[in-house]
């Protein structure tokens, strides 16, 4: 099978970066931002980066990219991410009550490295799983609802790494796991529906950035 012209390409590439990813996890003892705006880009954007404009010869439109109702996904980016928030705090603060504001205790200056952190994370890991493997496992022939659930499996099999070697989750693993996935379910519908990476990207970047906020 030629991976040069196979239609199963992302499955090697998801196996790579995923192991390479899980290894970086298992031995990493480096700072949140450093994992996110260094090795990331590194270890899961770059292979992606090289596919699409070496291999494929496509560039960044074929990754969801396109500059049409620019500022209208994003102000719909926002107004989706923020009403995630919403549904977090009140899942926190009214079902759990035990909701917590600046968990991290973090100044000014960690919040601006968090909302900078957030908005890469954002970028790369919607590119990689919407913009790349959402769109190349439809285009392989799947409905879009497969597309979607497959896309959404291997994004939230890729948050494992972390939960486990770096926050440790045990019993909330499961939780974990189910938030991810149905999280990306969200972002993979909505990106079908509007043709544009953007709503998705602004979305997740809030999203993060209220992990520093709330939790």
């Amino acid at each position: 099978m030629s991976f040069k012209n196979s239609h199963f390409r992302w499955i090697f590439l998801y196996l790579l970066t995923f192991i390479l990813w899980a290894i970086y996890r298992f031995f990493e003892q480096f700072p949140t931002w450093v994992d996110e705006m260094i090795f990331k880009p590194v270890l899961k954007f770059a292979p992606i980066i090289y596919t699409v404009f070496i291999l494929e010869k496509k560039g960044w439109v074929s990754l969801g990219f396109s500059q049409k109702n620019l500022w209208t996904n994003i102000f719909l980016g926002i107004g989706l991410g923020l009403a995630l928030i919403i549904i977090r705090i009140i899942a926190k603060d009214f079902v759990s009550g035990d909701l917590t504001i600046n968990p991290l205790n973090l100044t000014y200056a960690g919040f601006v490295v968090a909302a900078v952190t957030a908005t890469v994370v954002g970028f790369l890991e919607e590119t990689i799983f919407r913009g790349y493997f959402f769109q190349r496992i439809y285009l392989s022939g799947q409905s879009e609802a497969s597309a979607n659930i497959i896309s959404s499996m291997l994004s939230a099999i890729a948050h494992l790494p972390l939960s486990v070697f770096l926050l440790q989750f045990s019993g909330n693993l499961s939780f974990y796991f189910t938030q991810a996935l149905l999280m990306s379910m969200l972002f993979a519908f909505v990106f079908a529906r509007r043709k544009s990476i953007f709503v998705s990207i602004t979305a997740h970047a809030i999203w993060n950035f209220s992990n520093y906020l709330v939790v």
